[in-house]
Parts: structure tokens; sequence; C-alpha cells
């Protein structure tokens, strides 16, 4: 039971680590037939400056079906940028997809993250 206790200790601080701005990814190549923007500016609730990454076909008769991709982590921890290679793919298949960036407990509290999901929806 310890065992399994501190692997999930481990587990936790290696993902909280690698989802830290610190060690944010590299922008995976993009084909010549989809447009990728990051760091669109969506929101800046709390002087926050809440961005996106969107991804999207150059050629084909809009509009697009969109799918927003939201990190994982709790509400506490995470990046975008970890659904980059992802939104690429689905743009190249004839979607608009795009990646945010929440605001992330404890300092911000439910239902902030919602709020912030909501306005990168519209």
């Amino acid at each position: 039971m310890e065992k399994r206790l501190m692997a999930g200790a481990v587990a936790a601080l290696f993902l909280s680590v690698v989802g830290s701005p610190a060690f944010a990814q590299k922008p995976p190549p993009v084909p010549d037939d989809v447009t990728f923007e990051i760091g669109v500016e969506y929101s800046n609730p709390d002087d926050q400056h809440l961005q996106l990454n969107i991804a999207q076909p150059k050629k084909g008769d809009g509009p697009f079906p969109a799918i927003v991709c939201i990190h994982g982590g709790g509400f506490r921890a995470g990046s975008r940028d970890g659904y980059n290679g992802q939104c690429i793919k689905l743009a190249q298949h004839g979607y608009v997809a795009l990646t945010i960036t929440y605001r992330l407990a404890p300092k911000y509290q439910f239902p902030a993250a919602v709020h912030d999901t909501k306005a990168a929806v519209r």
C-alpha cells in the first residue's frame, strides 16, 4: 500500500512539473494545409491574459466544425500545449481545433475554470 502511495505521489509530482510553463513543449511541425496560431488571447479576467492555440484548415468551404481541447490536471495543473499536435491533426481532417488555458486552483476557485472555458467557446 505504501509503495503505491509513493508511486502515485511521484507520478503527480512529475505531471505537475512537466505541465508547468518552464517545461512548455515546442510546437509540432505544421503541415502546409493547416494554419496554427499560438498564444491568441481570448479573455483577461483578473489581469490573467488567458490564451489559446488554434489550428484550422487552410482550404475548404467553411464554416468548419470546432473542437475545444481542455487539458486535465484537476483544475490545479497542466498546460494547453499538450494538445498542439492533436489540434493540428484535427485541422488536417477538416476541423477547427483549439486548446485553452484556464485559471487554476487553488488561487482561482470553482467556477473560474468553467467561466474561462465558456469564454473560449464564445
